[in-house]
């Protein structure tokens, strides 16, 4: 009679541990689909980066170089200290424009991007959600404003978590090795796509 009561025990509470399983793998997909549509979906048929808007938007003052760095709307800090590694003057006196790509952030942050972006002239920020899922339409946006708006000969793209050696980068780019529409960067060889689903950089 003891093993009995033991055996259905077990088999309820394995019943109910299948049951918790399969409402945490629904959260998941609920979770995917919200990330997936964090921006309109509904423009499938055209580029995505020419819908986005600016809702703020600097000037571009260089000939030479546009730096667009991709950083958060909720996290000022990594641009505060880009900014004292490399400060809008001295990027000017090396003709260099510095922007900070930016999505829409948390509710609290709306003042303190308005100030910052008054301050320093540098944030471009798209009317889209701040979230991993939507940095390539971050990517997209930067380049589109550059190409609209600078006549620099080159761009340097970077994350806000990257200090650059910017010296050294204007001695290779003045050498004017590059060839014209050339990409330069780390390539990361033999590279397969992630496929777990709970993963940043899963892909379908």
């Amino acid at each position: 009679m003891g093993i009995k009561l033991i055996f259905v025990i077990f088999c309820i509470s394995a019943v109910f541990i299948l049951f918790l399983a399969i409402l945490k793998t629904d959260g998941i997909n609920d979770t995917k689909l919200e990330f997936k549509y964090l921006h309109n979906t509904s423009y499938t048929d055209v580029n995505i980066s020419s819908v986005t808007r600016f809702i703020t938007e600097p000037k571009c003052e260089s000939d030479f170089v546009v730096w667009v760095v991709t950083s958060s709307a909720n996290n000022p800090l990594q641009r505060s200290a880009l900014r004292h590694a490399y400060s809008n003057e001295i990027l000017r006196s090396l003709s260099i424009t510095r922007v900070f790509l930016l999505g829409i952030g948390k509710e609290n942050m709306w003042k303190h991007i308005s100030r910052e972006s008054q301050m320093y002239n540098d944030l471009l920020q798209g009317d889209f959600l701040e979230d991993y899922r939507n940095l390539t339409i971050k990517h997209l946006m930067g380049l589109r404003w550059a190409s609209e708006n600078c006549k620099a000969t080159f761009l340097i793209k970077s994350d806000d978590d990257i200090v650059l050696d910017i010296y050294k980068i204007l001695q290779f780019l003045r050498k004017d090795i590059l060839k014209k529409n050339a990409i330069a960067g780390y390539i990361l060889r033999r590279m397969e796509p992630v496929r777990i689903s709970n993963n940043k950089c899963f892909h379908e």
